[in-house]
């Protein structure tokens, strides 16, 4: 077998650094990881991690067959034993299971095109094609700023992608900054686990360890909660959210009864009330209020006259916060009468 580096793929001698990517082969090693430079399958050249979290592991590869560098994730489903009954071989027959679902949407630009998936050594593999980019965490957590035209293009074509799935039947439902990559030609990929993996734990705050709740809409943490598309319209929201105010969205699930939205408009003065209202409707916590399909959040992005979807909770919210801002008005006068006076 021929030594390659650990990250460009490419032929090397013995020694390191890479002649061709500069990688000084420096490694840390993990306990119950893949050791790089293993060979999977004969097939599967493994290199180093390149992203790992609480229920599996990614590894940059190279794939001696088709000749080109590959990601693969490794699951062992040690991280989820312990919130719930099913045993190792179920929780790997689920991700095999997932990982095929997600292939039958290979046709979708948005997520890598799937290679392989196999069991092997009392772990799963899912092998997909390879990208370079950093995921929308890496760039908002590096102080990189996105424009708003940047913003409303990364929007647009995680719509048109997501779409596809939604006419596939398929939910991802835990889109995210660290599940959302963006390329070197500004294209975007889907990469990760979706919520209807992790549908089989029950409890809340152990179901928070796997997806973001500031992204996630509120139902995913409900026991039966209902899932459509309008599970990943409120994701995409609150990304664009993110990105338009600089402000992390809310946890979704403690967001019943008002909306806990910094004000869109005066975060971003690129933004018209039309397109704030587009937002909003998205980032709706009750499911009937929200906006339902991408084709529809689409369409209200584009539209000049956009009509905001209230809850009954947050109408009865904004007329308390109304009553009380009166009242504040009413209290600094009479204070200010008091001073004069005295």
């Amino acid at each position: 077998m021929q030594k390659r580096c650990f990250v460009c793929m490419e032929p090397i001698k013995e020694s390191f650094p890479c002649p061709h990517c500069g990688f000084d082969g420096n490694l840390t090693d993990s306990i119950g990881e893949l050791k790089a430079g293993t060979l999977l399958k004969d097939r599967y050249y493994i290199g180093k991690i390149f992203s790992k979290n609480s229920s599996s592991t990614v590894y940059i590869g190279y794939d001696e067959e088709l000749k080109t560098r590959v990601f693969v994730r490794r699951f062992t489903g040690e991280k989820l034993r312990g919130c719930t009954t099913l045993g190792k071989e179920d929780l790997i027959e689920r991700f095999l299971s997932y990982s095929k679902s997600l292939a039958t949407v290979n046709l979708c630009s948005i997520l890598p095109r799937t290679v392989d998936i196999f069991e092997l050594d009392s772990a799963g593999y899912c092998v997909t094609e390879f990208f370079e980019g950093e995921s929308l965490k890496e760039i908002i957590s590096s102080g990189i700023k996105i424009s708003t035209s940047n913003a409303f293009k990364i929007t647009d074509e995680l719509l048109n992608g997501i779409k596809t799935m939604h006419h596939c039947r398929i939910i991802f439902g835990g889109i995210s900054p660290g599940s959302l990559y963006i390329l070197k030609n500004g294209e975007v990929r889907l990469f990760g686990l979706g919520s209807p993996f992790y549908d089989f734990i029950e409890d809340i705050d152990t179901k928070v360890e796997f997806l973001n709740p500031s992204y996630a809409a509120p139902e995913i943490f409900e026991e039966g909660g209902k899932r459509g598309s309008f599970c990943d319209i409120y994701s995409v929201g609150a990304i664009l959210y993110r990105i338009l105010t600089d402000t992390i969205p809310p946890i979704s699930f403690l967001r019943r009864g008002g909306d806990g939205l910094t004000n869109i408009r005066k975060s971003n003065k690129n933004i018209n009330k039309c397109t704030e209202i587009a937002l909003l409707n998205a980032l709706n916590w009750q499911i009937e209020k929200r906006t339902q399909t991408v084709e529809g959040f689409l369409r209200e992005l584009s539209l000049k006259n956009v009509k905001r979807k209230l809850s009954p909770a947050i109408i009865y919210a904004n007329v308390l916060g109304a009553f009380q801002r009166f009242f504040d008005i009413l209290s600094q006068k009479f204070q200010k009468e008091v001073n004069t006076e005295k």
